[in-house]
């Protein structure tokens, strides 16, 4: 873990939402994994942004997550940061019709009808 580092993702995200060694089998549905160096909840859009941002600089490696499903971790861990999304950032649909979407989703999604539509 790099030095200092803590304390900036604790600065952006709150301390309440960032956690070190944090073990990811705590946050699969497979209950798999080693511990993540830094676990951060973003509450933000402009959280999520000043976190990949910090990372970015740092050369931190960083991956995004929803609720764990389908997802393994090696019992390695992950050298980085892992950022959950899925707490604060569920939506239902307008119109009557139930729905869910998922957090990466619908934080980013103006992103993804400008740049992803053609993925």
């Amino acid at each position: 873990m790099k030095p200092g580092f803590f304390k900036q993702l604790c600065e952006i995200a709150g301390k309440e939402n960032v956690r070190t060694d944090e073990p990811m089998k705590q946050h699969t549905t497979f209950r798999i994994g080693g511990a993540a160096d830094y676990f951060v909840s973003p509450q933000t859009t402009d959280q999520i942004k000043n976190i990949i941002d910090l990372c970015k600089s740092e050369a931190m490696p960083w991956y995004v997550i929803g609720n764990g499903s389908n997802l393994l971790v090696s019992d390695r861990g992950f050298r980085g940061v892992i950022i959950q999304l899925f707490k604060k950032f569920f939506r239902s649909s307008r119109g009557g019709r139930q729905a869910v979407r998922a957090g990466w989703h619908t934080a980013f999604q103006d992103s993804e009808k400008r740049h992803w539509k053609h993925l």
